[in-house]
């Protein structure tokens, strides 16, 4: 659901009707899993963290740019 999102909003530089706090949450949310597998040492959960941080964080960015 990320990738169409970011290609949607990057392509037409159009966030109309795209949630600002929802995409917020997420990278939120991705946030503290990936301080969670800091704190485990588990590169699984670090590595999967770090790209849902930077694919939500293109949408946020997005959002502000273009709403």
């Amino acid at each position: 659901m990320t990738i169409p999102q970011i290609y949607d909003i990057w392509h037409t530089k159009n966030a109309a009707g795209v949630s600002r706090l929802t995409w917020i949450m997420y990278v939120s949310a991705a946030v503290v899993w990936l301080l969670y597998g800091i704190q485990l040492k588990d590169k699984p959960i670090i590595i999967s963290s770090i790209l849902w941080v930077l694919t939500e964080s293109a949408v946020v960015i997005g959002i502000f740019m273009y709403s």
